[in-house]
């Protein structure tokens, strides 16, 4: 079933952007402009480098999250495991250099 649901998903731009969940969209906002107070009062109610990097990173990934949000899910699927080798090679490089940079 669902991969009779994949394959049948060729939906237009415009019916991916009236399926958005804007509940999800609304709640990352909220949560990031928190974290964005919450940043700017530890500074002393000053936009210093830290609030400012904040912003700056919340802006990039939140527009990559809705960029990311329109590439089929069938896209997903057919790189899982190119992702998951990715990932772990990820996770052995930061091993590595762990362990080289507590001998040093």
């Amino acid at each position: 079933m669902l991969r009779e649901r994949i394959q049948a998903s060729n939906y237009s731009f415009l019916d991916k952007l009236r399926s958005i969940d804007y509940l999800l969209i609304l709640l990352i906002i909220a949560i990031g402009s928190i974290s964005v107070f919450a940043i700017y009062s530890t500074e002393g109610g000053k936009f210093s480098f830290y609030t400012k990097n904040h912003i700056i990173r919340l802006s990039v990934f939140f527009s990559l999250f809705l960029l990311l949000s329109f590439v089929r899910v069938s896209t997903w699927y057919k790189n899982a495991y190119l992702f998951y080798f990715v990932g772990l090679l990820l996770l052995i490089t930061v091993l590595f250099f762990w362990n080289f940079s507590i001998r040093s």
